[in-house]
């Protein structure tokens, strides 16, 4: 996870953020990443997508949780 101080978000900060990560060996090596974010996270979910995140599905935990939104970085298509 990784959290973007008020003050700098909706700079782009945290889809670079995802983009380094995704160059890592590390994840190169995984080569396939499961993201998730909760359902009403409007700005991690649009961090995913702009890192081609494909949505799978929205997942319920319980109900002291929010739901997940569950989506798969594929890293040979990135």
């Amino acid at each position: 996870g990784y959290i973007v101080r008020p003050k700098y978000r909706r700079q782009g900060i945290a889809t670079k953020m995802l983009e380094l990560v995704l160059t890592t060996p590390k994840a190169k090596e995984i080569q396939k990443l499961l993201l998730t974010c909760d359902e009403d996270l409007v700005a991690s979910e649009k961090t995913i997508l702009k890192n081609g995140g494909v949505w799978q599905d929205t997942i319920y935990i319980n109900e002291n949780r929010p739901k997940k939104k569950r989506f798969w970085i594929s890293l040979n298509e990135v």
